[in-house]
């Protein structure tokens, strides 16, 4: 793992444990206030240029669900095999 995707790991573990609840309908909320924050800023953020974006796919959310739901179970070390399991799919 290089550093990027370590940082990237990190960061992502840091919102995870900050959740109130880690459930689907908590990630969730948190896409929608990403989005939202992101439409109040204007200029290129439309719907339709967020919806595009990799970090707000449909894979990108249940990815963010299966990570928060192995947080919940196991903590960091469960999200931390998760986060392989899930990245090691996507290289393959």
């Amino acid at each position: 793992m290089d550093g990027r995707e370590e940082d990237a790991r990190e960061f992502v573990l840091e919102v995870t444990q900050k959740l109130k609840h880690h459930d689907a309908e908590a990630v969730q909320a948190l896409f929608a206030k990403t989005r939202k924050c992101l439409l109040t800023r204007g200029g290129k953020w439309s719907p339709e240029r967020i919806r595009q974006e990799p970090a707000f796919s449909q894979s990108a959310l249940e990815n963010m669900i299966r990570l928060a739901r192995a947080w919940k179970s196991a903590g960091d070390e469960g999200f931390r095999d998760e986060w392989k399991r899930i990245f090691v799919a996507v290289a393959e």
